[in-house]
């Protein structure tokens, strides 16, 4: 679930192609409104541009 309350969005977690154009997507690390995170561990993203 988003933040905005959207079930099972689009982009929720990941690595995205469309038009030729790359969009990564994590989990974060806090909390919106609840402070629960249920098969959503926190995390942190490295990426490195070549």
């Amino acid at each position: 679930m988003s933040p905005y309350g959207d079930f099972l969005p689009k982009y929720s977690k990941g690595k995205y192609t469309e038009n030729n154009k790359d969009l990564i997507v994590n989990a974060g690390l806090g909390n919106y409104t609840v402070n629960f995170r249920a098969f959503n561990p926190p995390e942190i993203s490295v990426i490195k541009l070549k």
